[in-house]
């Protein structure tokens, strides 16, 4: 049996999920422990400077990490949860 091709469905172009595609891309953060989150895809590292100071630099951060981080409801807790002695 044959598909109608009035019901074809158009092909799907690859959507581009992050909007910060530039190296060095501030990732917008709110956060009471985290003061900013800077990411470079080029890299894959991701700097973060706390509310408290000091800041440090993480390796092997894939952009869908960053951007889960960055997007969490609490970026503090994340950090604790999925990335401290993780990277």
């Amino acid at each position: 049996m044959r598909a109608d091709p009035l019901f074809k469905l158009p092909p799907q172009r690859r959507r581009d999920v992050s909007p910060h595609r530039r190296s060095d891309a501030t990732l917008p953060v709110a956060s009471n422990a985290i003061a900013r989150l800077d990411y470079d895809p080029a890299t894959q590292e991701m700097t973060v400077t706390f509310a408290r100071g000091g800041s440090y630099t993480i390796s092997g951060m894939t952009e869908l990490e960053a951007h889960r981080w960055a997007s969490a409801a609490s970026p503090g807790k994340y950090f604790n949860a999925y990335i401290r002695g993780r990277y």
